[in-house]
């Protein structure tokens, strides 16, 4: 496994994430860092890297946390198969609150399990 060089590591999470806007869909949140994230929708979706989109992520592992919106813009995508995996770097994060107590959460999950191993 090569190493990533990241300045801010990623951390692998399953969420449900919804993509608000002309496109109304849902798929998983496969990770999240401070400046991105990376999920997958269940079919092929037409993104466009020339605009924004509202996110909205629902913490399926830490249900007391709430769930918050990020506001992105499409870095990279991937169509193959029967579905779309998608990078995308944050421009806002309307509920910064929410979004650094859910990065905590599953950063702290992360930290943890590596030491486990």
């Amino acid at each position: 496994m090569r190493a990533e060089k990241r300045k801010h590591p990623r951390f692998p999470d399953e969420s449900t994430v919804e993509l608000g806007g002309t496109l109304d869909m849902s798929g998983k949140l496969i990770d999240l860092s401070v400046t991105g994230v990376r999920v997958k929708f269940d079919a092929k979706q037409k993104l466009r890297d020339d605009r924004e989109y509202a996110i909205r992520i629902l913490p399926g592992k830490a249900p007391d946390l709430q769930p918050f919106s990020l506001t992105v813009k499409l870095v990279w995508s991937d169509t193959r198969g029967h579905f779309t995996e998608a990078g995308f770097t944050i421009v806002s994060s309307p509920a910064r609150e929410e979004f650094m107590h859910y990065l905590d959460f599953i950063s702290y999950g992360t930290v943890a399990q590596n030491h486990a191993d």
